[in-house]
């Protein structure tokens, strides 16, 4: 089953710098703006239709993977673009979070960007995502820069 570590606070506009270790094939995520905090995807039972994905936003961390969401996508929203992460390695997540939209720079390179869907919310917790037991997956240096309220 998944697991989910969920901040405290809820963020609005921010940047989030992350660095993760995933081994190859492992399967990880950063949640943002998901109210619900990982609660329907946890569990003896989790559904999968009501993961974080489908509350806020998932930025996807699929080591070595080529698929439709490989690593720095917006799953569901916007696949990223494949090539630009290390296998078996330490990468580097940009994620700027705007109220406009969401940019995703992996190891430098710009990848992925959504203007973010209206009816899902602006403003929620960032959480790191343990996506099953047979994964493996290395948190390093995470900042979290706040913009000033307008």
């Amino acid at each position: 089953t998944q697991s989910w570590l969920y901040t405290v606070a809820e963020y609005r506009e921010f940047d989030l710098h992350v660095e993760y270790f995933a081994a190859k094939g492992g399967n990880s995520g950063v949640s943002l703006r998901d109210a619900t905090r990982g609660k329907y995807a946890v569990g003896p039972t989790p559904n999968y239709d009501l993961t974080p994905a489908h509350h806020g936003y998932e930025i996807q961390i699929l080591n070595g993977v080529q698929t439709k969401y490989p690593s720095g996508s917006i799953y569901l929203f916007a696949p990223a673009e494949f090539g630009h992460e290390k296998i078996n390695d330490w990468n580097t997540l940009e994620i700027a979070s705007r109220n406009e939209e969401i940019r995703i720079t992996l190891n430098g390179h710009l990848v992925a960007k959504h203007p973010g869907d209206p009816a899902r919310p602006k403003t929620g917790p960032i959480g790191l995502q343990l996506h099953d037991r047979f994964s493996v997956i290395q948190f390093r240096n995470l900042r979290i820069r706040e913009l000033p309220k307008k």
